[in-house]
């Protein structure tokens, strides 16, 4: 880990984000893959997953049992996708 105070450097994470889920509201595999590569500039991810939508009984699930590392991104429509959705995701990780 990086010892400077206040600075932390990406592979500080590499330990978390070994094994991770993403889950988003991405609807093509255009903005899947944008996803991926946003996050592969910073973060070395070897065994990823990204699943959307994020509210999918499946992902849902995944959410509740998974024991991998879980990465939810809310990359567009904000505002009404927190307002909308932020009960049920977090529903879903803490139960």
């Amino acid at each position: 880990m990086n010892l400077r105070k206040n600075s932390i450097s990406p592979t500080d994470y590499s330990i978390l984000l070994n094994r991770v889920s993403i889950y988003s509201n991405a609807e093509t595999n255009i903005e899947r893959t944008k996803i991926r590569q946003a996050f592969g500039k910073h973060f070395q991810m070897p065994h990823s997953n990204l699943s959307s939508p994020i509210l999918a009984l499946q992902n849902l699930e995944s959410l509740k049992s998974s024991t991998q590392t879980q990465l939810i991104i809310i990359d567009k429509n904000h505002q009404e996708t927190f307002k909308r959705d932020f009960h049920t995701i977090i529903k879903n990780i803490i139960y």
